[in-house]
């Protein structure tokens, strides 16, 4: 049974999933650009725009 884990880069900001069954060093990168950092996906995620959460109310 495989199990799949829904990540999305911090330099390409795109989404992709790994097969965590056969998980191995080199899955730790972005297969779109390469990039190290990734992070799990915790919900809906919008990858084509920056975080808003910075935003100053008025």
């Amino acid at each position: 049974m495989a199990v799949d884990m829904a990540f999305v880069c911090k330099q390409c900001r795109k989404p992709f999933r790994k097969d965590l069954t056969v998980f191995e060093e080199e899955d730790e990168r972005c297969p779109h650009c390469g990039n190290a950092l990734i992070l799990p996906v915790t919900g809906t995620v919008d990858a084509t725009a920056p975080s808003s959460s910075a935003a100053i109310p008025s």
